[in-house]
Formats: structure tokens, sequence, C-alpha cells
């Protein structure tokens, strides 16, 4: 086997790993991908402004759902703000921002907003340390903007997130 296949399987292993823990630690119950409805959990809204440059859709996974994923159309080429629910208690996020293998993701910024609580963002500097699979993080050197850069079909990064201490986002 190659190394960078071997690689993958390594992290493809410690992310289902991590998504089984925190199933078990969300529920007390094992790591049942069906046990927290995104919808009926969903009380925020993750936004990310971004400009992808081809495929069709930006898909989002949160927590363990990975049978309720939620995809928006993407406007190729075109500065857009893709809005997400999320759930009060986020603790995983996947981002999917193209299916094309040629695909490439500027993204703006990255905000979580709840009702009743100031907005927060991701900070760029946390996601080139994301899990990637077929993609390659850079944050530009004023820290910006990220590019998410595919290196193969179907790409994606994923990491678990604490948006609690992500910053406030200063108006």
């Amino acid at each position: 086997m190659d190394s960078h296949l071997q690689s993958d399987v390594r992290r493809a292993a410690c992310a289902v790993v991590l998504l089984m823990m925190l199933g078990c630690s969300q529920n007390g119950q094992s790591g049942d991908a069906h046990s927290t409805s995104t919808d009926a959990a969903a009380s925020g809204t993750l936004a990310v402004e971004a400009r992808i440059s081809s495929g069709t859709r930006f898909t989002v996974y949160c927590n363990d759902v990975w049978a309720e994923p939620q995809s928006l159309k993407v406007a190729p080429g075109e500065w857009k703000e893709y809005r997400f629910s999320v759930p009060q208690k986020l603790t995983s996020l996947r981002f999917d921002p193209s299916e094309a293998a040629d695909g490439q993701a500027e993204i703006r910024s990255i905000r979580f907003d709840y009702p009743g609580q100031p907005p927060r963002s991701l900070p760029f500097s946390d996601l080139p340390k994301w899990l990637k699979y077929h993609a390659e993080v850079t944050v530009d050197p004023a820290g910006q903007q990220v590019r998410i850069s595919a290196t193969g079909k179907d790409m994606y990064i994923m990491s678990i997130v604490n948006v609690s201490y992500y910053p406030v986002v200063s108006k």
C-alpha cells in the first residue's frame, strides 16, 4: 500500500473512532449515527462566505449525523453566503465545499449565530489542522482568507469544534 493511501486510511480510522466517542459522550449510548437529528436540534446558523470554483453542491455534516447532511447549490465563481442550520451543542463539523475533482473554495468568513448570543467566528488558523480527504488547506499570509483545494474527487475537511472557544465577531 502506498504511503498516501496508508495515511488516508489512518486518518479515516481516527475520524471514525473520534466520532463514535463523540456519539457516546453526547448520548450516553453507543455511537448511533441516527440518535440526534440535526433538524430537531437545530437552533443556530452557520454562515460561510465563499467563492467556489466548480461543482454543484456545498454540503455540511454536523455532529455524528452522517445520514442527514445539509447541501446547498453552489454558485460557481461567485461570492455567496451559504447558510446552514446547526444544533446548539455542536461538537463536530465536516465541510464538503465541492464534489468536483478540480474544485476550489475561497472562504472569507465562517460565522456561528445562535439566538441570544453574540456571533462567533471560526479562526482560519484552525482549518489547516482539520482532517483532510482529497483536500489541501492554505491560509493567506494576512489571515484574511482560506483556500480549500481539491486533490481528488469528493474532497472534505472535518474536525471536532467548540464554538464557545471561538472569538466573538466585532461589529
